[in-house]
């Protein structure tokens, strides 16, 4: 289930995208056509990961970035390592490790600046990391961002706002009430 944070921030954005009503106390999100759209069709299209503590979290977190690229998302890594395996490299299309753009995590102008390199605006793209602070630099750089703690989780938000297809049931639909929907409130 995706966390009102991540949904609550895409609505905030609403006014960029034309999409989404602003969330209502106490609930997620609301779509503005009574509730056939869902948080994909808001033109989030990148992914923009971390490495440690992140990725670092077993296979089934390494293979996110593959399925991104399979459905046609740019991805990247920011890092704050100074290199990583070719084995990780090969899963990104871009990689930004420690300082290399001239700005570092949490700084919101690394993740404009990996954005740019993607040919994507920061708007367009999904930030997971595991610490709040660098969540925080995204959302300030007009990310959404997505805090990791388990990858359940992770991988659930990351397929709801990319859009990406389930890892079980095929590619998302619009239907009211599919798990890809956006939840209506309730008043």
């Amino acid at each position: 289930m995706l966390r009102r944070g991540a949904v609550a921030q895409v609505a905030e954005r609403s006014h960029l995208l034309g999409t989404l009503r602003p969330s209502c106390e106490g609930c997620d999100a609301t779509p503005s056509d009574g509730g056939t759209a869902t948080v994909a069709a808001m033109a989030l299209r990148g992914l923009i990961m971390d490495y440690a503590g992140v990725l670092t979290d077993g296979a089934i977190m390494r293979d996110l970035p593959r399925r991104a690229r399979a459905a046609g998302r740019p991805t990247a890594l920011v890092s704050s390592a100074g290199s990583v395996s070719d084995e990780v490299a090969a899963l990104f299309d871009v990689l930004v490790l420690g300082g290399a753009i001239g700005v570092v995590k949490p700084d919101p102008e690394v993740y404009r600046r990996t954005a740019a390199l993607l040919g994507l605006t920061p708007a367009e793209c999904v930030v997971v990391d595991d610490l709040r602070a660098n969540i925080r630099g995204a959302r300030a750089a007009g990310a959404v961002g997505v805090l990791h703690d388990d990858p359940d989780t992770t991988i659930g938000e990351v397929e709801i706002l990319l859009a990406l297809p389930d890892r079980a049931s095929g590619p998302r639909t619009q239907r009211p009430g599919h798990p890809g929907a956006v939840p209506e409130c309730p008043g």
